[in-house]
């Protein structure tokens, strides 16, 4: 886009001159991997964060998913989600065109479910286990885990609510070893 445009000011034929935005209803242009697209769909929540904003959290729904992707770092394809902001007439009056922000495209929700950190994850080829300790000891324990987020993972069987599990050092550890917990 131009930013100054004087008298003899040369423009290419198709060049963007200026853009009409209705900061009303805005949208987010997100890059979501190639690898990732899979799991998104029209309407499913998105929560939109951004430095310029940051005491603010916006929320919407991906409105339209882009038919061809494009390079975008380190050699990944990238597919151009389209998500529209639900409308805020106070936050509209701060946002600026072409604004930077991050966008959280919620592929799964479920109440109530058993989540771990997921650094207390020891995962291979066959199984998922993770050390639960029981009188200062640990053992190994497999897990069958379902919805994952950045930081947290769903367990579906395996573990009950309230057990301890070992989150912090568990590489060192071997079944039935001893342990001190912390609290």
């Amino acid at each position: 886009m131009l930013n100054y445009i004087t008298e003899d000011t040369e423009i290419e034929t198709g060049s963007e001159l200026f853009l009409l935005a209705n900061m009303t209803f805005p949208i987010a242009k997100v890059n979501v991997d190639e690898s990732e697209i899979d799991k998104i769909r029209v309407g499913q929540k998105v929560e939109i964060t951004g430095e310029s904003f940051a005491t603010y959290v916006l929320y919407g729904a991906v409105e339209k998913i882009s038919g061809c992707a494009y390079q975008l770092d380190r050699g990944f394809q990238g597919i151009e989600v389209i998500c529209k902001i639900e409308p805020n007439e106070e936050f509209a009056k701060l946002l600026k065109l072409e604004t930077s922000c991050k966008a959280k495209i919620i592929i799964a929700e479920k109440e109530n479910a058993l989540c771990l950190p997921s650094i207390a994850l020891l995962a291979n080829e066959e199984d998922t286990q993770v050390f639960v300790v029981n009188n200062s000891q640990v053992h190994l324990r497999k897990v069958i885990t379902g919805i994952i987020s950045e930081d947290l993972v769903e367990v579906i069987d395996g573990l009950k609510e309230g057990e301890k599990i070992v989150t912090i050092g568990s590489l060192d550890l071997r079944d039935g070893d001893y342990v001190r917990v912390k609290r």
